[in-house]
């Protein structure tokens, strides 16, 4: 074996050794529990609500309830294939689960968490088939909608919010947290330096 795949190797071990012992995984729970019940606390009684809701006619504010049944992802884009809506929805999740379990910060447990749960409450709302009154027809494939922009045709719900609330989130603690490396090894070279 080369010098250098030992060396990946022993740093692959410290690595798993470091981010995985139980305190860690703990709070990886622990956090992953805090930001599904932050979203299904607040969406599952906003859905019933949608559901029985009827269709209000003022646009006048910048964000105004629009209730309507989605077929696509967020905000309303892609309404025309299921399929690839739900392999989208479903390979997201994982994806941020597997971010999830290797994130070593706190903060980034709870934003992920945010994004999952949020794409999970929407793939089971699609699963089930509900009927929203002011649509007057069921939701089979699709997720309710119940807020709109002014501007824009734009429709979307709270999951939709805690998706793009967890990956902005999640990115913009990972800038700041290389940006801190970045100027704190800056630093300390030219301290060594002196």
């Amino acid at each position: 074996m080369s010098n250098s795949s030992q060396k990946t190797q022993n740093n692959l071990k410290k690595f798993l050794l470091n981010n995985f012992t139980s305190k860690k995984l703990i709070m990886r729970l622990i956090f992953t529990i805090i930001g599904a019940v932050i979203v299904i606390s607040y969406s599952t009684p906003l859905l019933f609500w949608a559901m029985h809701r009827d269709q209000p006619t003022s646009e006048h504010s910048f964000i105004y309830v629009n209730i309507l049944i989605n077929t696509g992802i967020s905000f309303g884009m892609n309404n025309s294939n299921t399929a690839l809506v739900y392999f989208l929805q479903w390979t997201t999740s994982l994806i941020i689960i597997g971010i999830a379990l290797f994130s070593s910060k706190w903060y980034y447990s709870l934003f992920l968490a945010l994004a999952f749960t949020g794409g999970l409450f929407n793939v089971i709302q699609r699963s089930c088939n509900v009927y929203v009154e002011s649509c007057n027809g069921y939701a089979t494939n699709a997720v309710v909608d119940y807020f709109s922009f002014s501007f824009g045709k734009t429709s979307w719900n709270l999951p939709d919010v805690s998706i793009i609330t967890g990956c902005v989130g999640s990115i913009l603690f990972y800038v700041i947290n290389i940006s801190v490396s970045y100027f704190k090894e800056r630093k300390e070279k030219v301290n060594d330096a002196k």
